[in-house]
């Protein structure tokens, strides 16, 4: 069971302010145990390694140059930065 103590260390830990730390205690036990029950589910044995995949089966990478010479839009800013494309 995790304990206001330790949500209070793992707070200041990571520098973040946290009101109330017992309102954490039910939320991030709910957490640990939802962790625990996938921890405890099997994997086939075919999935639990991955899979094996031979180097020759791999495609080969070939770069293909850009045509304005900035990659992806970007453009200059009229000194040494690039300037990327808005996000809104």
């Amino acid at each position: 069971m995790i304990t206001q103590d330790e949500i209070r260390a793992i707070a200041k830990a990571m520098r973040i302010d946290i009101g109330d730390y017992g309102e954490h205690v039910e939320k991030i036990q709910k957490m640990i145990d939802y962790f625990s029950i996938l921890d405890s589910a099997s994997l086939p044995d075919s999935l639990e390694h991955g899979q094996k995949v031979g180097i020759g089966s791999l495609r080969e990478d070939v770069h293909v140059p850009g045509d304005s010479g900035m990659p992806g839009g970007l453009k200059f800013g009229g000194g040494a930065h690039m300037r990327s494309p808005s996000l809104r």
